[in-house]
């Protein structure tokens, strides 16, 4: 599969019927807790005479779809069935205040999918666009379908099209749900100290501090531990709350990386790995130096700390 461009947010289009959902319940397996949103689902009446399309809560806490849902419209066998398009378009419009809150405790946020039957509900489509302008990234669907609504979120800057089609159904199932989470899932790691100095470690030509992803279901100070040890062979103490927060130097990526205050229980050797090419015990000026020749946004990072740690332990 060729390499996925890079947003802030991502939406999927494609034909009926081909995976799309399927598409979004990968990736939110693969991204774990954290998620939340809706998805919106197409379900035979209880009278028989039809189908209708109900909306469905996603839980943050429990990654669970939530029993209850909100009926959004009918789509009934015959064209004399259908609705007044005026009670739609409240509906949707009812649904906006609820819209705004879904992202507030999310590391994602799921809007699977938007149509054409959203397209006179400005209160909703404003909360939908208030929602892109702010933090929390968006994994969705848009049906194929000629809507100006639509066409204005899939011409964003922030936003990257995904186009599913039999021929990449596969390469996209195997290869997306990673390359979304490592763009957009934040890493947390440790600014350690030990006997007055820093550590750092070095992979190439980059010296930096010990970090990486949170894996599902792991407390941010655990992935910061974890990462420290698997990294640099070192077990750690966190001292206190998240020092400072940094964006993510890879390319495309739109995580945020956030730092621990920490002491090491005791230096251990240090063996080479797939990850990590050296260590080192360093004064905080040498290890602000090193940073800051590596054009390491960390290094601010590491004044705070030096200011509120480093005197701290000489105190």
């Amino acid at each position: 599969m060729d390499k996925l461009k890079s947003g802030k947010h991502c939406f999927i289009q494609g034909p009926k019927g081909i995976g799309k959902s399927t598409l979004i319940r990968l990736c939110i397996a693969h991204y774990g807790d954290g998620v939340g949103g809706f998805f919106t689902r197409r379900m035979l009446r209880g009278d028989g005479q039809g189908h209708e399309v109900r909306l469905f809560r996603l839980n943050p806490v429990t990654g669970a779809v939530d029993s209850e849902s909100v009926f959004l419209f009918n789509c009934p066998d015959s064209p004399d069935g259908r609705e007044d398009a005026g009670q739609i378009r409240e509906r949707f419009n009812r649904l906006a205040p609820e819209i705004l809150t879904m992202a507030g405790d999310c590391e994602l946020l799921i809007m699977d999918e938007l149509g054409p039957h959203e397209g006179e509900a400005l209160a909703f489509q404003a909360a939908v666009f208030e929602l892109l302008d702010g933090t929390v990234p968006i994994l969705g669907v848009l049906q194929d379908s000629a809507s100006e609504f639509l066409a204005a979120i899939a011409g964003r800057e922030d936003v990257r099209m995904i186009r599913f089609e039999v021929e990449n159904r596969d390469a996209l199932q195997r290869d997306f749900p990673e390359d979304f989470f490592l763009k957009h899932r934040d890493s947390y790691g440790l600014i350690c100290r030990s006997r007055d100095q820093i550590l750092l470690k070095r992979t190439g030509r980059r010296w930096s501090f010990p970090k990486g992803h949170r894996e599902a279901y792991e407390t941010a100070e655990c992935t910061a531990i974890r990462e420290c040890l698997e990294e640099t062979g070192q077990r750690a103490r966190i001292l206190g709350p998240v020092i400072g927060s940094v964006p993510s130097i890879l390319p495309g990526s739109y995580r945020s990386v956030h730092f621990f205050p920490a002491d090491i229980c005791e230096r251990q050797a240090f063996t080479p790995n797939s990850e990590v090419d050296e260590i080192a015990w360093l004064s905080p000026e040498e290890a602000l130096r090193r940073l800051q020749a590596a054009e390491m946004p960390e290094a601010e990072t590491l004044a705070v700390f030096v200011d509120q740690y480093m005197k701290m332990a000489d105190a």
